[in-house]
């Protein structure tokens, strides 16, 4: 196990902004690595990570988070033009009335995905991960970020697509390592993404 671990599932769910996340909490949590490595291979464990952090929004009344949310896993279509955090909070409780094969099968399952705007990211490591001073920076002067990577299929927070993690030099998502954005982005065939929002972790 290792903090590839932690995006795994991102291969084929749309998470980003959770499992970027995930992989900032591996690198902070030494003595609980194989613990989350585990958890982040494990769907249901995944699952229950996102909704926790959906219903403590709910309990803290932030309407504005969850509007955001909302509104930008809409914004990307098909099967998630009518999605809506109850209706996803709903999906994650009726897990438990999956048979086996069912439950197996969910790690290909493409229409769990969950958009998360930059503030919300930056709530989440603050909120669940206990990284309190994480924030939107300018720069790319630290060795730790997570970058939001953007496009041209998209129209909300600047054609905001995606998310990664890197840390010195190094850039993990989907499971993968890569040398440089550049090499992420060919490597799903998006060589017009570039780095638009950068989240400072230390």
């Amino acid at each position: 196990m290792s903090c590839n671990d932690m995006g795994v599932l991102n291969a084929s769910w749309g998470i980003c902004g959770f499992s970027s996340s995930l992989y900032a909490l591996y690198q902070h949590s030494p003595t609980q690595q194989s613990r989350l490595a585990q958890a982040g291979r494990t769907t249901t464990r995944v699952l229950a990570e996102i909704k926790t952090y959906l219903v403590m929004l709910q309990a803290d009344a932030r309407y504005d988070l969850l509007g955001a949310i909302e509104t930008f896993t809409q914004s990307f279509g098909g099967d998630f033009a009518k999605f809506t955090i109850p209706g996803f909070i709903m999906r994650i409780n009726n897990i438990v009335t999956l048979g086996d094969q069912a439950l197996i099968d969910l790690k290909d399952d493409d229409t769990w995905g969950i958009a998360m705007p930059p503030l919300a990211v930056v709530d989440y490591l603050k909120r669940m991960c206990d990284l309190r001073i994480a924030r939107l920076v300018k720069t790319n002067l630290h060795s730790e970020l997570i970058l939001g990577l953007c496009g041209k299929k998209m129209h909300l927070y600047n054609g905001l697509e995606h998310y990664v993690y890197r840390l010195n030099g190094k850039v993990y998502s989907w499971g993968q390592q890569f040398n440089s954005v550049e090499a992420a982005a060919l490597s799903v065939r998006e060589p017009t993404w570039y780095v638009g929002y950068r989240i400072a972790i230390t």
